[in-house]
Formats: structure tokens, sequence, C-alpha cells
């Protein structure tokens, strides 16, 4: 076996790996994800609603049957969207719960597609915190924000304006600290 080419392909893979560890994509399908939804949006294929317009309002129900709507929840306000065949997803849905319990300045919202996003800590984790909910999607809510990706983010200020869609949960300390600039 040749040493050189053996060692240039651990090296070439420590590399990649340390970049997606700098990138904080721990997945190389939610990497694909940020490439081929980037390239939709420059050929127009997929539009997010636009940073600045108002966020559209919802009605969206429990795993308990409780009705939410979009007023009745507080902001700001960060949506994350997961689809439970979207192998990206359960990263940041754990790191989503993770954040919510340390950063009671805003709320979060899981919206699953179904049962099968859920785990039995679920129902405990939203019991404990008072900034965090997980509502069933639906195919009206997904039509009015406009998701085609999984999982998609989007934060919504006081004023209920959407003012971005981070990549990764890590990305969302940035639009904390700019919401908190706003108020």
């Amino acid at each position: 076996m040749n040493y050189s080419v053996l060692i240039s392909s651990m090296l070439l893979i420590y590399v990649s790996l340390f970049i997606l560890n700098l990138l904080k994509i721990r997945s190389t399908d939610k990497l694909l994800n940020l490439i081929t939804m980037t390239e939709k949006e420059e050929k127009g294929i997929y539009k997010r609603i636009p940073i600045g317009i108002q966020a559209p309002k919802f009605e969206l129900i429990d795993f308990k049957g409780n009705l939410h709507n979009f007023s009745n929840l507080r902001r700001p306000l960060v949506l994350l969207i997961v689809n439970n065949n979207c192998s990206a997803c359960s990263l940041d849905k754990w790191e989503f719960e993770k954040y919510a319990k340390t950063n009671r300045n805003l709320d979060f919202v899981l919206v699953v597609n179904s049962s099968k996003d859920l785990r039995p800590e679920d129902e405990n984790l939203e019991v404990q915190t008072t900034n965090y909910r997980i509502l069933k999607g639906n195919i009206d809510f997904l039509k009015k924000f406009n998701v085609k990706e999984y999982p998609t983010f989007i934060v919504i200020n006081q004023d209920n304006r959407i003012v971005g869609y981070p990549v990764v949960t890590d990305n969302i300390d940035y639009y904390s600290k700019k919401l908190a600039f706003e108020n």
C-alpha cells in the first residue's frame, strides 16, 4: 500500500472535518442542503419571505390538541421547522432545545410535521420551560412561510417582522444580540 496516498487521504478528511466543525455544520446532508438552497435562491426557484416583511399569521395545535395562534406567542420568536424525513434536523432540534433552556429573552417554537418527530422527553421540556413550544405544522403554515427545505429557522422580532433565517442553531446568538439592540 502506498503510504503517501493514505496520508494524503487522511489529511484531506481531517481538513474537511475541521472546516465542517468551524462552520458548526456536523452533517454533510445539512451542508448539501445549504449549497442547494443557495443555488435555488440565486436561480429564483426558492424565494423566502424578504427580511423586514411582516410575518404571516398562523394557527397551529400542539400534540395535546391546544390551539396556539401567532398573536398569542411572545416575541421575539424563533421558529425551527423540521421534517421527520430530514436527517440534518435531529441535531438542530437537540441544539435548539438546549438553546431554549439558556436563552429566556427569546421564545422558541419547534414546528414538526408529525408525532414521529417527538421524543418522550420533549413533553417534559415544554413543561419545564416557559419559552419553548412544540407545535404541529400543516400545509397552510408551510405555504405561508414558503418552507421548501428542512430544517428552516425563522427569527421574528417584537414588531412581527422577519429579521433573519439562521442557517444553524449557533447563529441564533447573532440574532439574539441584534434583537436586544433593537429594543
